[in-house]
This record gives structure tokens, C-alpha cells and sequence, in this order.
């Protein structure tokens, strides 16, 4: 079965992305920084916003957003090997799985966001697809109960940067 075939991913919402491989690693952005070009790593759950993404569905494909940094997933170099980055590019993926679980992929290429270990710290990286690889899988873990409370947060980031930035 190749990945187009399977379902379209999870519905919009608030969520911690966990590797399948290796189930202690989540989706993280190091040191809960804004700055683009960060690159995302695998790391144990530290409670920290930087393990929280906004996806939003747009169309057939879908946005992600760490919550703690507002910056959004991307991968500029679309090749094999190559880091996934935070940026604040509004980059689409489709994710597409089965059984809970679900394969990130760029939307104009087969390479898909990879772990390649189950070390903290660990960069993600794109890989040739292959929808059985549990590197290449992710758990998308709702977290509506604190949507509300992360949108909050990031609104009152947005603002405080805002008037930080334009200070006379």
C-alpha cells in the first residue's frame, strides 16, 4: 500500500507529536526559541510549550506550528538527509497514516520527516518514504484540554514581541 493510499491525517487542533520508534521522543524545538532556521529535534516530554503543534488542515494538506515559538515546521532544502527547521514560512505537508499513526511528508516531493534515533536531541531529518518505517511515523497525541490555555500563551507572546519591537 503506498502512502496516497492511506487516510488523510488527524483533524485541526492542539497536539504532541510522538515518534513511533521511539515512543519517549517528542517533536521539539530546542530551547523554545523563535529564531528561523532552528532546526527540530526528538526529545523526552519536558512539559514545555515547545512540544506543543498547531495543525491546521488547509485543503488536502495541513500547516504545523510549535506553540511555544509560533514558528512553523519546514524543510527550505527539500533533499535527503537535510534538517527540519523552524521558520516563519507557512510550509504545508500532507500526513496521511493508519491506526493512529501518521507519516509527515513535503507536499511536492516523496521525502518524509524522519528520526533517525531515539536520542535526546536528535535532529529530524527528510528521508525517502516509506510508510512502514517507524522512524518516518508519529502519534499526534490530542491536547484539547489545553488549547485554550496555549493560545493564551501565544497571543500574549505575539503582543509582548509586538510592542518589544516597537519601542521608540
Amino acid at each position: 500500500m503506498s502512502t496516497s493510499d492511506l487516510p488523510i491525517g488527524p483533524p485541526s487542533g492542539t497536539f504532541l507529536i510522538k515518534n513511533v520508534a521511539f515512543p519517549t521522543q517528542f517533536m521539539d524545538v530546542p530551547g523554545d526559541t523563535s529564531t528561523p532556521g532552528n532546526k527540530v529535534c526528538g526529545l523526552h516530554n519536558d512539559g514545555t510549550l515547545a512540544q506543543y503543534w498547531t495543525v491546521t488542515k488547509e485543503g488536502d494538506a495541513y500547516t504545523l506550528t510549535c506553540a511555544g515559538t509560533s514558528t512553523n515546521l519546514d524543510a527550505p532544502d527539500a533533499s535527503i538527509g537535510q534538517a527540519v527547521v523552524t521558520d516563519n514560512n507557512l510550509q504545508t505537508f500532507k500526513i496521511y497514516g493508519a491506526n493512529g499513526k501518521y507519516q509527515i511528508l513535503l507536499t511536492d516531493s516523496d521525502l518524509a520527516v524522519s528520526l533517525p534515533n531515539g536520542n535526546d536531541w536528535t535532529d529530524l531529518v527528510l528521508a525517502t518514504s516509506i510508510a512502514s518505517n517507524e522512524q518516518q511515523l508519529w502519534y499526534f497525541e490530542p491536547q484539547s484540554d489545553r488549547t485554550n490555555v496555549i493560545s493564551g500563551i501565544v497571543e500574549y507572546k505575539k503582543t509582548y514581541n509586538y510592542h518589544k519591537d516597537n519601542q521608540p
